[in-house]
């Protein structure tokens, strides 16, 4: 059963409920009227007016949830028609209760006290006329016994609404909460295909560059050196099954509905003699300076520091071929250091100009680590450069 047929059956139920209840509250007060019915006939057409009243209360208090200004007004206005011809009785006490409760749950704070000051006044109206008839003065007794049980309905009534309120209360914090939770799942789902997304730039940006390399190699080398051509084919089958590996990993994680995929280990620092090792037979010098441990990194700051040196690295093949790439990496305590240059003089472009999706992608995998980079023009070598630092810690 889907969650929005069990809500709508829960509020059907709980109509039913009220209804009911409001059916019990209207025969108890026709209970109490039967009882306390006048003795005189109908002849005399006390008993015939008593009956219309009653039969009136009771239809107005089915009322008192749905139109509960129309209902209360209505039994103001029988009390004051009945207790004129018929002495105070249960009836018109039962009214009076009803009435006073009714106030404080279903109306609202300006007009809730002037409803109840009117039931005040006809319970007084209904004392005062029953004593006077009597031949009775009117006494304080009666009177404060009337307002006593006036005021403990109201109190009842209020504290019903304030528990009501209360618990209105605490299911829109529950549909909050729910919501919020909704909301950070979506935003969890668009954060991991944004990664996915960064993920897949990364592998085929640099298998595919680095096999275009390879292949121009081995294009060059088939006659002249059999023996470079069939290592850098090698390298070309290696590095796209590598690549084709990945990118059906990243694709189950796509597919995946029910929970997470089962995904093969993601390359981290530590295997950085690997990464470089994929460019030998490109014609490209690649110097490496690691100083620390990269094998003590957390694995996702390992991870992010990985795919930076390989976008590096990657844009660096692209964008000046056959300059040489220095890689030096600094591991401290508080973070990573990540400088990539290639010494060629005549960069290709300048610092901030026509950024590609490479360079968009460092910056991004930084700005998520809470780190800073700097991409440009290398002052020392008039090359480019890309300069990452990654602490240990996001900063709160």
């Amino acid at each position: 059963m889907s969650a929005s047929v069990a809500a709508s059956r829960m509020r059907a139920h709980a109509v039913r409920h009220l209804w009911a209840a409001d059916c019990a509250v209207a025969a108890t007060a026709g209970l109490a009227g039967v009882l306390g019915s006048p003795t005189v006939s109908f002849a005399t057409g006390t008993q015939a007016v008593y009956t219309v009243l009653v039969i009136g209360g009771c239809a107005a208090m089915l009322l008192r949830r749905r139109m509960p200004r129309l209902c209360l007004g209505l039994l103001v206005l029988l009390l004051a028609v009945h207790l004129p011809l018929v002495q105070l009785g249960p009836y018109a006490g039962v009214v009076c209760l009803v009435g006073a409760y009714t106030t404080q749950t279903r109306l609202d704070r300006a007009w809730r006290w002037g409803y109840l000051a009117l039931f005040c006044a006809v319970a007084t109206g209904g004392i005062v006329t029953a004593l006077a008839a009597t031949g009775g003065a009117a006494q304080p007794v009666p009177l404060a016994a009337a307002y006593a049980l006036l005021t403990v309905a109201a109190l009842i009534g209020a504290m019903r609404r304030n528990a009501a309120e209360r618990y209105r209360l605490a299911v829109e914090r529950a549909d909050l909460l729910e919501a919020r939770h909704e909301t950070g799942r979506r935003l969890a789902v668009l954060e991991e295909r944004g990664r996915i997304a960064r993920e897949m730039h990364d592998i085929l940006g640099h298998s595919l560059n680095a096999v275009a390399v390879l292949s121009e190699g081995a294009r060059h080398a088939v006659r002249s050196d059999p023996d470079r051509t069939d290592a850098a084919l090698a390298d070309i089958g290696r590095l796209s099954r590598s690549a084709v590996d990945e990118v059906r990993d990243l694709i189950d994680v796509l597919r995946t509905e029910d929970g997470p995929a089962e995904r093969g280990p993601a390359p981290s620092l530590a295997e950085l003699s690997g990464l470089v090792s994929g460019f030998r037979f490109t014609g490209t010098v690649v110097r490496t300076q690691v100083e620390g441990d990269p094998g003590g990194l957390p694995g996702q700051l390992g991870r992010t520091a990985y795919r930076i040196v390989q976008e590096a690295i990657t844009n660096a093949v692209k964008h000046a071929p056959g300059a040489a790439i220095t890689i030096r990496v600094t591991i401290t305590d508080t973070g990573v250091d990540l400088l990539v240059t290639n010494a060629r003089p005549d960069a290709p472009r300048e610092a901030g100009a026509g950024e590609g999706h490479g360079l968009i992608g460092i910056r991004e995998r930084v700005r998520a680590a809470g780190g800073t980079v700097e991409a440009g023009p290398d002052p020392a070598t008039g090359g480019w450069q890309v300069h990452a630092r990654l602490p240990r810690r996001r900063p709160c």
